[in-house]
């Protein structure tokens, strides 16, 4: 996966805009972009997946729901170069300047290991001033190919389950949440509520995950 001429990501993730940088930050936004007639969509789903393997699920959510939020991702990057604080501290303020955010976890059969999704987590749980954002997961259906461990979720992001075991944060499944716009608007909203809730806190206390 490299980045075109046009900032745009090349191959299994369709066409993505950049979608803004942050002073000399090394990570890009990008965004997946918009065919709504109605202006541009209020509320950003921010993706976060194992970038390695589940890609193409990012495109298919995109083309499916692009008219109706703002899809961004992160630009993979090499994490093994990456400063994990650093890295957290640009997506809480990236995500900051979108006050209606949800993260949009898509969890495969190896997304828990991948640094890379902890962090976006971690980040999507500081309130860098303007609240925490929305999370949710969404199982795919590779994930439930891979064996018992499945059945029990004990195989999805910790920080993730953390957040699904105290009300913050909910899981669906990929077809529940892809077979109609009902559903996905339920999940972003549920996902705002609590986010906005006194009820619900969010659990940020795990280190993060080393690459």
């Amino acid at each position: 996966m490299q980045l075109d001429t046009n900032n745009a990501i090349s191959g299994d993730v369709g066409p993505v805009a950049n979608a803004g940088l942050l002073h000399s930050s090394p990570y890009h936004l990008l965004q997946y972009p918009s065919k709504s007639s109605l202006g541009k969509p209020k509320t950003r789903i921010l993706l976060s997946c194992d970038t390695g393997n589940d890609l193409r699920f990012v495109t298919e959510f995109c083309e499916r729901y692009s008219q109706h939020f703002r899809c961004t991702i992160v630009e993979p990057f090499n994490r093994q170069q990456a400063n994990r604080m650093d890295y957290v501290f640009w997506l809480a303020t990236e995500r900051a300047l979108a006050r209606n955010t949800v993260l949009v976890v898509l969890v495969g059969p190896t997304t828990a290991g991948c640094a890379n999704v902890d962090w976006d987590i971690a980040a999507s749980l500081t309130d860098s001033g303007l609240g925490t954002a929305g999370l949710v997961g969404v199982l795919l259906p590779n994930y439930f190919e891979s064996g018992s461990e499945a059945k029990s979720l004990r195989n999805i992001p910790h920080r993730l389950a953390l957040n699904t075991s105290n009300g913050y944060a909910t899981v669906y499944t990929w077809q529940h949440v892809m077979s109609s716009l009902f559903n996905a608007e339920s999940m972003v909203r549920r996902a705002l509520e609590n986010s906005r809730s006194s009820q619900f806190q969010p659990n940020n206390r795990p280190p993060l995950r080393k690459p």
